[in-house]
């Protein structure tokens, strides 16, 4: 794509100033050996903070005599962090509070000479989906992808002159900050709804009108029944619905928010029994997980698109013997007890794997009325209509930002500087 006049394409590596490159790899693995960490000292940087977005994370530190050794790694603020393995191309922007230190073998620094380049306008390019989408073709080494700090200095980046970078950088920084608020938002009514299930599913706040009625501990296994998923050969996975498939669910679909319906596989559907496909009001749980916060995670399926759903072989479908019950039943797995009832089952292990009668067998207080529990639904389902309300605020000014930055980034939209 032709870039507009006054702007020029510049390959990352020749963003850097003569006295410090654009592009350096961090060092070789063995000079960071963990027999050289020291309690406090010069960070280390990998990863970890620039997939958490949070430079500040992470307690790996190297002494001084080291990070002289290393010092052409160094992390200063203004640099650009990129992930060269696995999730590659993810980007942190060093702020100015950073802690001195250097990059680890999976990270490239990326320094600009901010006589000519923001280092905001670069960040935002590389978040972009062009960029994302170069440096997925680039990548190499299958699944765990990896990219290489020569390969990625040779993408070139459409760059416009420093005034029309910094305005570009302050509008979608301004992106940046109504994003910011709605989570803050999103957080906010998540942690109202966590209040209030510790509260009204123990009986510690109880509505006028039910004081005094009895309530008693159920189990999940009088309440339904879990039933095992799909297991399947490769053989048995399709390339894209189609009929005679059924989706797949795996743990990754499975989230705090819902299920997850964007990434799935696919398999013939013979290898899926009746009972084995979803249905409105089921909870699918992940059962088995080398990861303890992982395992025992669950949500409600609410789906309705068309298709068929089931859960593979490492989940299970929780079921209710009575569908009305199945609101309640989903905010009681998402209570404290229910979290507690999964570490208990989990603890000592170092991989888990849950059997139906784990879930079965997980015990809460419950009023025996049902108009009390209807009562309680109905609060708890509030708060869920208004987290799902910011949950879309937030994915659609995401959206908005991603539109803007396309044209803003390409100079389909100019800025007045």
């Amino acid at each position: 794509m032709r870039v507009p006049e006054g702007w020029r394409r510049v390959a990352l590596a020749d963003l850097g100033s003569g006295d410090r490159p654009a592009i350096k790899a961090g060092p070789f693995g063995s000079s960071l050996k963990k027999e050289y960490y020291v309690e406090s000292g010069y960070k280390i940087y990998g990863q970890e903070q620039v997939l958490a977005g949070d430079p500040h994370i992470g307690d790996y530190y190297i002494d001084r005599s080291r990070f002289e050794s290393l010092c052409s790694c160094e992390v200063i603020p203004g640099d650009l962090l990129i992930t060269l393995v696995g999730s590659v191309g993810r980007v942190l922007l060093v702020p100015d509070d950073a802690e001195p230190g250097i990059i680890n073998p999976r990270l490239v620094r990326l320094s600009v000479n901010r006589a000519t380049v923001n280092a905001a306008y670069v960040r935002y390019w590389l978040t972009g989906d062009v960029a994302n989408g170069l440096m997925q073709r680039l990548a190499q080494g299958g699944t765990m992808g990896v990219i290489n700090a020569t390969l990625l200095g040779g993408l070139r980046i459409p760059l416009p002159p420093l005034p029309e970078q910094r305005a570009i950088a302050e509008v979608l920084g301004t992106w940046d900050e109504a994003i910011a608020l709605a989570e803050r938002r999103l957080e906010a009514a998540r942690q109202r709804k966590r209040g209030l299930l510790q509260v009204l599913l123990t009986g510690r706040r109880r509505f006028p009108e039910f004081a005094g009625q009895p309530w008693r501990e159920v189990r999940l296994g009088e309440m339904g029944a879990c039933i095992r998923g799909v297991s399947y050969k490769p053989e048995d996975l399709r390339a894209a619905d189609m009929p005679g498939s059924v989706r797949l669910l795996r743990a990754t679909n499975i989230t705090d928010a819902g299920i997850d319906t964007r990434d799935v596989y696919r398999i013939a559907s013979e290898r899926c029994s009746p009972a084995q496909r979803l249905q409105s009001g089921d909870i699918a749980v992940c059962m088995s997980s080398g990861s303890p916060q992982i395992v025992g995670k669950a949500a409600l399926f609410t789906t309705q698109d068309g298709l068929d759903y089931t859960v593979g072989a490492f989940c299970a479908i929780y079921r209710t013997h009575d569908g009305r019950m199945a609101p309640y039943v989903n905010h009681l797995i998402q209570s404290d007890d229910y979290r507690r009832g999964i570490a208990r089952l989990n603890a000592g292990t170092n991989i888990q794997n849950l059997k139906p009668s784990d879930i079965h067998g997980i015990t809460f207080p419950m009023p025996q009325s049902a108009s009390e529990r209807t009562a309680v639904e109905l609060v708890l389902a509030a708060c869920d209509e208004e987290i799902d309300l910011l949950a879309r605020k937030v994915a659609a000014l995401e959206e908005q930002k991603k539109g803007l930055m396309q044209r803003l980034l390409t100079g389909q939209v100019r800025v007045a500087t």
